[in-house]
């Protein structure tokens, strides 16, 4: 879900004749992704790379409107690939489909780059930035909550 959040706001430094096929090729390849099968110890490395590809794709807010495709397009395969592969990990087979009106961010997304208010945007790819970095490193680093407590 944050991923697809992630891609909205992406999507919308597109140019405008370009962010509907990128949209359509997101929920594409995420509904090609989910048709695939994974083997089961792929979920750690497919959770881990959703959570690569939401720090990639919210960096590409603060890149500048590009006049090609190509940018928009590789962004939004990309999420819609993670998307659909980690959908698969649960046992609903609706969980593509529950999560796919997040798509329709792109619409304030793109209201809010119209007036000039880019900043909105930023500060909320920051966030996601943040959060996606604190579920990757927090694992790996050992801190006190992480460690048994001598009551038990």
């Amino acid at each position: 879900m944050l991923l697809l959040v992630a891609s909205a706001l992406a999507l919308t430094i597109a140019p405008v004749k370009f962010r509907w096929s990128a949209a359509l090729a997101l929920v594409v390849s995420a509904g090609v992704a989910a048709q695939l099968t994974y083997r089961e110890d792929w979920q750690p490395m497919m959770l881990a790379g959703s959570w690569i590809s939401i720090i990639l794709t919210s960096l590409a807010v603060y890149r500048t409107q590009d006049a090609s495709p190509v940018p928009s397009l590789a962004l939004a395969l990309n999420a819609g690939s993670w998307i659909g592969a980690v959908t698969t990990i649960g046992d609903n087979d609706w969980d593509l489909v529950r999560v796919m009106p997040f798509v329709l961010l792109l619409f304030p997304a793109a209201w809010i780059v119209a007036r000039t208010a880019l900043i909105v945007l930023k500060v909320l790819a920051s966030w996601l930035i943040t959060i996606a970095i604190m579920v990757l490193t927090l694992p790996i680093v050992t801190t006190p909550g992480y460690t048994p407590d001598h009551m038990e």
